[in-house]
């Protein structure tokens, strides 16, 4: 409605944390981006990976990243997404 155009874009989960890192960043120098998003999985096994994963992407990307963390809703989504 306000003209922001916003593309998402899945990565494999199938590397390591750093490898995954490395793959974001490189998208986003190759895509000319301006921010990254990264949405935690606040209920799954999964948070202490997200944290580590987003602080990598703090310290290495070439642009801002913003990291939401979810509303808790009592439903676990792991391995589902």
């Amino acid at each position: 409605a306000n003209g922001v155009e916003c593309k998402v874009q899945k990565v494999s989960h199938g590397k390591s944390s750093r490898d995954y890192v490395k793959e974001i960043v490189e998208y986003s120098e190759n895509n000319d981006m301006d921010i990254i998003i990264v949405v935690g999985r606040a209920e799954s096994v999964t948070d202490r990976y997200m944290d580590y994963m987003a602080q990598d992407l703090l310290r290495l990307a070439p642009i801002p990243v913003l990291c939401i963390a979810p509303k808790p809703t009592g439903i676990n989504v792991a391995g589902r997404i």
